[in-house]
């Protein structure tokens, strides 16, 4: 019984409040809701621009995305405990807003409802 409580298990008392919890899944919406907006944005530039980086070598482009995401990813986590690991998720989203605004092209391009197919995943996204 004694290796069972030395492990939190079968223990009355709560290791968090549930005003500590709420916080942090409040907080954790924010942010959620935080970074959708450079994607948005990084999404509509580029459509507006006409980015696609892709087009030309699609293996290049493969390659060049996988060390920008990869390199985002390595910076978050050891920033992940201060203000500059936020902006550089904010940075990250940002990139893949441009990264998905070649798909965002075409399905608004396309097809005769792609501003309504857009915003209904944005919407289901969002909700």
């Amino acid at each position: 019984m004694s290796d069972l409580n030395s492990y939190g298990f079968g223990q009355t008392g709560s290791i968090s409040t549930p005003q500590i919890r709420n916080r942090v899944l409040r907080n954790t919406y924010a942010l959620l809701a935080l970074s959708m907006i450079p994607t948005v944005i990084g999404a509509w530039l580029g459509v507006a621009f006409g980015l696609n980086f892709m087009a030309g070598s699609p293996f290049m482009g493969f390659i060049v995305f996988m060390a920008i995401a990869f390199g985002f990813f390595w910076a978050i986590e050891k920033n992940k405990d201060t203000g500059a690991g936020v902006l550089l998720l904010l940075g990250f989203t940002f990139f893949m807003g441009i990264m998905m605004s070649g798909l965002v092209g075409y399905t608004l391009n396309s097809y005769s409802n792609g501003a309504t197919l857009i915003m209904l995943a944005f919407g289901g996204t969002a909700a």
